[in-house]
């Protein structure tokens, strides 16, 4: 998912991709479309990863007399596109409000399906939704699609068949499960849980 405006031209996108079928996408520019999207997928006991791409962990230094000179620092990974730089800053925001939102609003169409930040939960079959931060910039842009550049990056975090772990509890690893949930790098899980209720 790419978090963005909703305004009219929408810079909102999300991509869903079947892993059984990694190459049927669909895509779409609201988050209703997203949540709709979601819930069919976990309807009936299934599971779902939604990657967002927009920072949903930020560092906080240990209270040491000294540890604020680390604050706002990038995160691993994040190279010349840090988090707490305007970008980041904003998608962070952007990003907390409508990933909320979305998870509100799949709580009242599939109440049943719990979520995770953890792999490992998801991976033992404790959770059937796995929140998860995704990261595309740079050279990590995709070649834009017909839908536009915001759904070429949404979809970018679709797993490449060579990815596709195998998907019965238990079986995923937290290595398959970051490349799973995003084929960028670095993707790590995120701390959604706490908006949705998520274990």
């Amino acid at each position: 998912m790419d978090i963005g405006s909703v305004k009219a031209p929408s810079k909102f996108a999300w991509a869903a991709v079947d892993s059984a079928e990694p190459a049927a996408v669909v895509y779409g520019d609201d988050p209703e479309g997203a949540v709709q999207a979601l819930s069919q997928s976990l309807a009936h006991e299934g599971r779902a990863v939604l990657a967002v791409e927009a920072p949903m962990a930020i560092p906080v230094p240990a209270p040491d007399s000294d540890a604020w000179r680390v604050l706002g620092r990038a995160r691993s990974g994040e190279g010349n596109r840090p988090w707490s730089a305007a970008a980041g800053a904003g998608a962070l925001a952007t990003g907390v409000a409508q990933t909320a939102w979305m998870l509100s609003r799949l709580h009242t169409l599939v109440p049943e399906a719990s979520a995770t930040t953890r792999p490992e939960r998801f991976a033992a079959g404790q959770a059937r939704l796995l929140l998860a931060e995704a990261f595309v910039s740079g050279t990590g842009k995709p070649v834009p699609v017909a839908a536009g550049q915001h759904a070429a990056d949404a979809g970018s975090r679709r797993p490449r068949d060579t990815d596709l772990p195998d998907r019965r509890p238990g079986r995923l690893s937290e290595r398959h499960l970051r490349t799973a949930a995003c084929s960028q790098s670095p993707c790590a899980a995120c701390h959604l849980g706490r908006y949705a209720g998520a274990r």
